[in-house]
């Protein structure tokens, strides 16, 4: 069961960038929502910005394009453990 919405948002002008960061988050949500037990969520906020951003908490995460959905995973896991302070499931089950 999904209990905790993890929520990020994408910041940028409306341009192939972001578009492509906007697929991609919905390519990857089951995978980390699937690791993590949680609910991913995200909206897209337009802004003057040429290069698209990522924002968790209000803090920009990440700005352009990862270079593949690969590393998009790996930002998102990454916000996850540090921000938010959460553990892959196998791991919490192994503590």
């Amino acid at each position: 069961m999904l209990s905790l919405e993890v929520k990020f948002e994408i910041w940028g002008r409306p341009s192939y960038l972001r578009r492509t960061l906007e697929l991609w988050f919905k390519e990857v949500r089951d995978i980390v929502e699937e690791e993590y037990g949680i609910k991913l969520v995200f909206t897209v906020k337009n802004t003057s910005d040429e290069y698209p951003k990522i924002v968790f908490n209000g803090e920009v995460v990440f700005e352009g394009l990862p270079g593949e959905e690969g590393y998009l995973i790996e930002l998102l896991k990454s916000v996850i453990e540090r921000k938010v302070g959460l553990k892959p499931r196998c791991e919490r089950i192994v503590d």
